[in-house]
Order: C-alpha cells, then structure tokens, then sequence
C-alpha cells in the first residue's frame, strides 16, 4: 500500500536555489562557514587542508607537516618547550580532540581519529604528586592509514603499527603491531 507525505508547494525558483546550493548536504549557512574556514586556513596554516575554527593551539615547540591537515571544530593542540608533534600527510581529526605532546608524539599519513580523542606522551609524576610540573614522558607513534574511535584515549608510550584500528571508548595503555584491531579498557586486541 502506497501512502503520500504531504509537502508544502514550493516555487520552482525555489527548488532550483536549494538543489544548486545544497552540496553533499551542507546548508547555504554551512558553505558560507566552510568558505570563511578555507580562507583563514590558507591564510594561517598554508599546507592544511581545512582547520575549523575555534581552535587553540598552544605552541612552544615544533608542529612538523600537516600537508592537507584537517580538523573538526573544538580542537585543542598543546605542544610544550621541548616538545615536537609531527603530522602526516592527510590525517583528519574531528570535534573536540585534544593533543598534548611534551616530548614527541607522530601521527602518520591517512591516519583518521574520530571525536573527542585524547593523544598524550605525558602524565603528571606519582613520585610527586605535589609538585605539578613535574613529569613523566614517553614518545607516542600512531602509524599510517590507521583509525582511532570515538572517545578514545591514546596514553604516554603507545606505538600503533599501520593499518590498525582502535574501537570507541577505549584507553590505549599499550603498543601494538600493524594489522590490529583493539579496543576496550585497558585496549585489547579484539581479532
């Protein structure tokens, strides 16, 4: 049995505007915004593909690469004295991913890491809990083509070879190979 939805009558003209300006399911608003981030992007950080604003980056070491970086809206990048963040070509990050690198962290080419992703080569020391400054550091390295779930946490000394994939919601703890699939808390190879 067929049923009919009832839709208010549009003008042709109508029609027309809204189908020519519609691309992959962005608004007219969202075009006019993604334009505004491509301009500041290329104006900014010239080898990024598209960095969505607001943004804070808090650089006091070196940010490496980035050739056709993209991001997500809410992101946060700590780089400290000392500390280098390398970024392969074509990683995505998107919403409200935080990176906090005090030694080294390296992100590979392709690699895609979905929302609200915590990566950090740092904790604050249990040797001394009073002193805040005071930390621990190991060298992070998520390899190529690889990809990180929603709500993910990467911690201080993890190594993901290429081509892994890491479930929502997991704490990565430890290293793992190439080919993986992890996830869980602590992460857990899956297959």
């Amino acid at each position: 049995m067929h049923t009919m939805h009832w839709q208010p009558k549009r003008k042709k003209s109508e029609m027309m505007f809204a189908s020519r300006w519609r691309i992959k399911g962005y608004t007219v608003s969202a075009i006019i915004e993604l334009f505004y981030f491509a301009l500041r992007t290329k104006m900014f950080w010239r080898p990024a593909r598209l960095i969505r604003f607001p943004i804070q980056v808090r650089n006091s070491g070196k940010i490496l690469g980035a050739k056709n970086f993209t991001t997500g809206k809410y992101c946060r990048i700590d780089v400290f004295a000392g500390g280098s963040l390398s970024i392969g070509e074509n990683v995505q990050i998107n919403d409200a991913c935080h990176i906090a690198c005090a030694q080294s962290i390296k992100i590979l080419d392709n690699t895609l890491i979905a929302s609200r992703v915590y990566i950090t080569d740092h904790d604050h020391s249990l040797d001394d809990f009073h002193n805040i400054n005071k930390l621990t550091k190991a060298d992070v390295l998520i390899g190529r083509n690889c990809w990180i779930g929603e709500n993910v946490s990467v911690l201080k000394g993890v190594s993901l070879g290429d081509n892994c994939v890491v479930g929502a919601n997991s704490v990565v703890t430890k290293s793992f190979p190439s080919n993986k699939k992890v996830a869980g808390c602590p992460a857990k190879e899956i297959m």
